[in-house]
């Protein structure tokens, strides 16, 4: 029983991370599609007027977001590891 609660509690903890990455991607796309990142506290950073700033800090956000999808699949892989470890025992 407590094998199958902690799979249960690590694949909700996958999909809100999986929801996370989501609304990720589609700000990312968004960032993409008009060439503005924009600053929360300072100035905005436009692709026309600093392309190589741009490009760094949108390669560093895709990697950064890159980096959560795999944590993400590396939890519903414990989950689901979890789950068959609770069915053979």
């Amino acid at each position: 029983m407590r094998r199958s609660f902690q799979a249960v509690t690590t694949w909700i903890l996958a999909a809100l991370m999986g929801a996370g990455c989501w609304r990720g991607g589609l700000e990312l796309l968004t960032v993409l599609n008009r060439g503005v990142i924009p600053g929360r506290r300072g100035p905005s950073l436009h692709l026309a007027d600093s392309p190589l700033a741009y490009w760094a800090v949108f390669a560093f956000f895709c990697a950064a977001l890159l980096t959560a999808m795999g944590f993400t699949v590396f939890l519903a892989y414990l989950g689901w590891r979890q789950a068959m470890e609770g069915r053979r025992s």
